[in-house]
C-alpha cells in the first residue's frame, strides 16, 4: 500500500460494508505559534459522522448510512516563521491530514496581545487501500479550508468563530465485478462538509483547554444530508 502521507487514513471493514469518518469540532484557533519551531500539541474529544456504504441487499446503488459515534483526535502545530504553523491532524479512526495555517491579521499566541486575530487553515489527504483478498479498491481524497476570526480579550482567554468547508471524495473499486454479482460497479461518493464551529481557548502558562460547538450539514452523493450540533473539547500544552 501506498499513501501520500503515513497512516492517513484507516479504513474498517465489516462484511462488505466499507466506512469512512467525518469529523465533529475542528478545534482551528486564528493564532499561530510563533518563531521558529514553537509548537503546540493538544487532544480531543468530540463527536464524529460515520458514513457506511449499505450493501445489505446486494447493491451499492442506495447511498450511504449516516450515525454518530464518539471520536478523540490528536493536533500538532509547528511554527515554521510568525505567520506560518505546519499542522498535522488525525481523528481516531479517521482521516489524518497534513496543511498549514497562514495569519494575516493579529500577533501569534507567543506574542499574548489583546486584538483581532484572522488565519486560513489549509489541509489535505490522500490514501489508497486495498483489501487482503483483493477484491476491493478504496481511494479517499480530503480537501479542508478554514477561515478563522478571534478577538484576544486577555492573555488567557481568546474567543474564536471558523467557517470550515471539507470536501472527502470516496472511490471504491470492485476488482472483481459488483457487489455480490449485482449493485453499481466503482461506485463513487462525494461528502461535502459545511461547519460553523464557536469556541474559545484559556490558557495557563504552557496549558490550554478549547471547549467548542459546531454546527455541520453533511451533503453526501445519493444520501439525504444531514446536519449535526457538536460539543467537544481539547485540551493540550504549547512551547
Amino acid at each position: 500500500m501506498r499513501s501520500l502521507l503515513i497512516n492517513l487514513f484507516l479504513i474498517s471493514l465489516v462484511s462488505c460494508a466499507s466506512r469512512f469518518i467525518i469529523p465533529g469540532n475542528r478545534f482551528y484557533t486564528p493564532e499561530t505559534q510563533g518563531g521558529a519551531l514553537k509548537g503546540a500539541v493538544e487532544y480531543s474529544s468530540s463527536t464524529a459522522t460515520q458514513l457506511i456504504i449499505d450493501d445489505r441487499n446486494a447493491s451499492v446503488e442506495e447511498g450511504l448510512i449516516s450515525e454518530k459515534i464518539g471520536r478523540n483526535g490528536t493536533m500538532l502545530s509547528l511554527s515554521v516563521m510568525d505567520p506560518i504553523d505546519l499542522i498535522w491532524t488525525r481523528v481516531n479512526a479517521g482521516s489524518s491530514l497534513l496543511g498549514a495555517k497562514l495569519q494575516f491579521l493579529g500577533t501569534p499566541r507567543s506574542a499574548k496581545a489583546v486584538g483581532h486575530e484572522v488565519a486560513f487553515v489549509g489541509l489535505f489527504g490522500s490514501n489508497k487501500y486495498e483489501t487482503d483478498d483483493e477484491t476491493i479498491k478504496f481511494t479517499l481524497d480530503v480537501q479542508e479550508y478554514s477561515l478563522v476570526y478571534g478577538y484576544r480579550v486577555t492573555e488567557n482567554i481568546l474567543p474564536y468563530a471558523s467557517i470550515t468547508i471539507s470536501t472527502y471524495q470516496y472511490d471504491v473499486n470492485l476488482l472483481k465485478g459488483p457487489i455480490n454479482g449485482v449493485g453499481t460497479s466503482d461506485p463513487s461518493y462525494t461528502s461535502k462538509v459545511k461547519a460553523l464551529n464557536l469556541g474559545s481557548e484559556f490558557s495557563f502558562n504552557m496549558l490550554f483547554v478549547k471547549p467548542e460547538l459546531t454546527y455541520q450539514l453533511i451533503s453526501t452523493t445519493d444520501s439525504a444530508t444531514k446536519t449535526n450540533a457538536i460539543v467537544g473539547v481539547a485540551f493540550g500544552v504549547s512551547w
